[in-house]
């Protein structure tokens, strides 16, 4: 009798472990679909500096010599995504060669990171001993990974003599963009989003964060950290 109580509060108790995996399983499945439709997250990173009492007015883009990619039309991308940043600084951008201010554009994608992590799944793994077979929770060691793209985005701005050289930098803002996808074009677009945020062409007191957030529609948010 007593055996037979025993036996019927085991394979109660495993029926109940085995509904609360099915359960914790569904909250999983669901909780990955949650997420897989929101999209990426970028992470901006922006450093920006000022002249104590640097002039506005228009400016010329033009490109800049460090490590630009060998293509017009990206160039071309990246001016137009930046115009608006550049109209709210009070910088303008034109097309005039004799414009008395100048801003040099410089763009380039650093080498990908992989990180390696382990995690731990858990599990319940049968164990046969003396002809009964038992279920236990076990941890087995997972190996993952993930790869992080980054993009640099600098502009630097000058002052133009009436001869045309340079003259002083008014202003300097450097981006850093890190995010989980390999798209060069999706990085600068984010970089530029977050530069709408009144920080370019600022004293930004150091380097301060923001994350833009794509959702499946391809529409972004931003949010300074």
């Amino acid at each position: 009798m007593c055996e037979r109580f025993m036996s019927n509060r085991k394979t109660t108790r495993y029926s109940q472990i085995r509904g609360h995996m099915k359960a914790a399983c569904l909250a999983l499945l669901c909780s990955f679909v949650l997420l897989t439709g929101c999209g990426s997250y970028h992470q901006v990173q922006v450093d920006s500096l000022r002249a104590p009492e640097a002039a506005s007015g228009p400016c010329l883009l033009v490109a800049g010599e460090t490590g630009m990619p060998d293509d017009e039309l990206i160039f071309q991308e990246v001016c137009r995504l930046l115009t608006p940043a550049l109209i709210d600084a009070g910088y303008p951008p034109v097309k005039d060669p004799s414009a008395l201010m100048l801003t040099r554009l410089s763009f380039w994608q650093e080498e990908p990171e992989t990180v390696y992590y382990t995690s731990y799944e858990s599990r319940y793994k049968p164990i046969t001993r003396k002809g009964k077979t038992e279920h236990i929770l076990v941890e087995e060691p997972v190996l993952e990974s993930y790869t992080n793209y980054t993009a640099i985005l600098l502009l630097e701005c000058h002052v133009r003599s009436h001869k045309g050289t340079l003259g002083p930098q008014l202003w300097r803002t450097k981006v850093r963009v890190i995010g989980p996808v390999n798209d060069f074009r999706s990085l600068v677009s984010s970089a530029a989003l977050a530069l709408q945020g009144g920080v370019l062409a600022s004293q930004s007191q150091g380097q301060r964060y923001f994350e833009v957030s794509v959702n499946d529609k391809g529409e972004r948010s931003v949010k300074e950290k």
